[in-house]
């Protein structure tokens, strides 16, 4: 079952308009399937996504990392259940353009 997060980004995403800069869905508990959606619309000029608190794991931080624009300079994904593999798939695909980069209280643990 989609949460109202997952649904909502749904519509959103084919909404996103080609000039958008920056893009704040903190706190909406998008979950990996939202940011599957959202990750195949990210304007290429996008510089500031802002993806806190909601949800997400280690799976959607692997389709996150492989759609990141390749200007963004600020990525916040705290507050998310993300672990060391996460981490590693999002670190060997971060753009060189990373100015700022949040993953605060991301539960960084080796999966058992």
């Amino acid at each position: 079952m989609e949460s109202d997060g997952e649904e909502g980004v749904k519509i959103l995403a084919d909404a996103l308009p080609c000039t958008l800069t920056t893009l704040n869905l903190s706190e909406n508990e998008i979950g990996d399937e939202g940011v599957k959606v959202l990750a195949d619309k990210l304007p290429s000029i996008l510089t500031t996504l802002e993806l806190s608190d909601d949800d997400i794991c280690d799976e959607g931080v692997k389709v996150l990392a492989d759609k990141l624009p390749s200007i963004l300079t600020t990525l916040d994904l705290s507050h998310n259940y993300i672990s060391t593999e996460g981490v590693k798939l999002l670190a060997d695909k971060l753009p060189s353009t990373i100015t700022a980069l949040n993953l605060s209280t991301t539960r960084l643990v080796t999966k058992g």
